[in-house]
């Protein structure tokens, strides 16, 4: 009995010597696509937002699975709690029916982007893009605001491949991040003129982007509070500019 009080007092005392970790590490996993320089199955820690996330969650005794998917296919994953939660995730008013938001990850800056040439006009409307062939993320937030607006949208399962649309000039433009464009750009065309890709002015929108969990696995809101305290401890210690510094990357503009 008294080896046994002993074992566990020095559990108790590593843990509170080291919060990283957990005795009792409780697997989750998590429904992503390929987004890099977001997330991706070859990247460094699988991306800046994944080690953001797997960080925070670990603080607090979690163990992080991630599940590559095309995005339609995620996020009905994450509704239907096949997966605890969905990667890389804004904020719809629909989703929060099924979806329980915790603290903002990240900020992205979605931008329309063509070449110089293209008879793209954008004034801040979207009705001033009527008429072009707009390339769009399949089944993502932005896709839906386009369609409802009228527009005309070519939908993909990758971003890259909305890039070499692009390039080929089978579209008129794309609507990404320009991380994520330029990330692409570098993979497939180097040697591209960097002078004539044109990022139109002013940007589409900026999102909360968000590690949402679904509501049909059993300690959603449990899950959400320990992710929530996990993101503030590495805010808190400098672990999260520590995670961006790592991957090169900046708070978006």
């Amino acid at each position: 009995m008294r080896i046994r009080i002993a074992v566990i007092g020095l559990i108790l005392i590593l843990v509170d010597l080291f919060p990283g970790i957990s005795y009792a590490q409780k697997t989750i996993q998590l429904a992503t696509i390929n987004w890099e320089p977001y997330t991706g199955e070859a990247l460094p820690a699988q991306g800046f937002f994944s080690e953001l996330v797997t960080e925070s969650l670990m603080r607090e005794g979690y163990h992080v699975e991630f599940k590559y998917y095309p995005w339609p296919r995620a996020l009905a994953y994450t509704k239907n709690g096949h997966v605890h939660g969905l990667m890389d995730a804004y904020w719809k008013k629909d989703r929060i029916q099924f979806l329980e938001y915790p603290d903002v990850v990240w900020k992205v800056k979605e931008e329309f982007i063509t070449l110089r040439g293209n008879p793209v006009t954008y004034t801040g409307t979207l009705a001033s893009l009527k008429g072009f062939a707009i390339g769009v993320l399949r089944g993502s937030a932005q896709a839906e605001e386009l369609k409802v607006a009228g527009l005309q949208t070519e939908e993909i399962a990758h971003q890259v491949q909305n890039v070499k649309k692009l390039l080929e000039k089978h579209i008129n433009a794309v609507l990404m991040p320009k991380s994520v464009f330029f990330y692409h750009l570098e993979q497939i065309a180097p040697q591209f003129d960097r002078t004539r890709i044109v990022i139109l002015k002013p940007p589409y929108k900026i999102y909360d982007m968000y590690v949402a969990f679904s509501k049909q696995k059993p300690g959603c809101k449990q899950l959400t509070a320990d992710f929530n305290k996990g993101l503030y401890r590495i805010k808190a210690d400098g672990t999260y500019e520590k995670i961006l510094h790592k991957h090169h990357v900046r708070l978006e503009e």
